[in-house]
């Protein structure tokens, strides 16, 4: 068996008992674009009561699917926030995808942040082209039949 070693130079060795890690090369990113626009993937909402928010009125919310980076991303502040500042702390992180920040939204009326974020949960609800029986007669996790079939 051929192996390779190399020699350990001593900035190397400076570096390890720092605790500083080898830099890590960034991938470049991939240009990726949804095919078809952004048919089913940007939703609306008309408030029943507008409100100002800074000076400017505010009478509708937009809201787009997000993307996974985008959702990891801010699954990861909601943990931060709470570890940071405790219980709750995540309803004030904004979500990018929704077009008024995450305070704003807390200060609407009831029935417009319901609608508004039923409308964000109806992003993650399985899509209408999912067949009906696929997705009523197997379970998520096994695939199995469920005993119900």
């Amino acid at each position: 068996m051929v192996m390779v070693t190399r020699a350990v130079r001593p900035e190397d060795i400076a570096r390890l008992g720092a605790g500083v890690a080898s830099p890590v090369p960034k991938m470049p990113a991939a240009v990726v674009k949804f095919v078809g626009g952004m048919d089913g993937r940007e939703l609306t909402v008309p408030l029943a009561y507008p409100v100002e928010v800074d000076g400017e009125l505010v009478a509708v919310v937009k809201i787009r699917r997000p993307v996974m980076r985008e959702w990891r991303a801010y699954l990861r502040a909601c943990a931060d926030a709470v570890r940071i500042n405790g219980a709750n702390a995540d309803d004030l992180v904004d979500q990018p995808w929704v077009s008024i920040s995450a305070a704003t939204l807390e200060e609407l009326d009831a029935i417009d942040a319901s609608r508004v974020e039923s409308a964000m949960e109806s992003f993650f609800e399985p899509s209408a082209s999912m067949g009906a029986a696929e997705s009523e007669s197997s379970t998520p996790t096994t695939g199995e039949e469920s005993p119900s079939t």
